[in-house]
């Protein structure tokens, strides 16, 4: 699974749960953390490019991050990485999400793009964002 793939899975279910023309009507309002973030991201300038999608960013409105901005990855990606690799080879099964992973990984070239594409579409909608500044025990 890659970020692409969450990304068109919440558009898809956003279409489906909102049947009727009252709740098309409705806005959303999204509250994120980590990968959500990035999956909201991509849907938010993904959604226009396909005419399936095009009117849900119009009601993508309020938005909470919650401690994950800038996306600079996380070294848990590489950990995660190792023992998907590790499980894969002892299971001799393809169903790890290395792909998932590499992109989450710190020095990420699509965490980059993402936000820097995100940045420069910056909806207009409220956003607003929570991170801690204190390390947690």
């Amino acid at each position: 699974m890659s970020l692409v793939t969450f990304t068109q899975q919440l558009l898809e279910n956003l279409v489906a749960e909102r049947p009727s023309i009252e709740e098309q009507q409705r806005s959303v309002i999204f509250i994120c953390q980590s990968l959500g973030s990035l999956v909201f991201k991509q849907a938010y300038f993904l959604a226009p490019e396909d005419t399936h999608y095009m009117d849900l960013q119009s009601k993508f409105g309020s938005i909470v991050f919650f401690g994950t901005l800038p996306h600079r990855g996380s070294n848990i990606a590489s950990w995660s990485k190792m023992a998907a690799l590790k499980r894969l080879e002892l299971a001799s099964l393809n169903t790890s999400n290395t792909q998932l992973t590499k992109d989450l990984e710190p020095s990420s070239k699509k965490l980059r793009y993402i936000w820097r594409r995100f940045t420069g579409y910056a909806p207009e909608s409220n956003i607003l964002l929570f991170r801690a500044t204190r390390q947690t025990r």
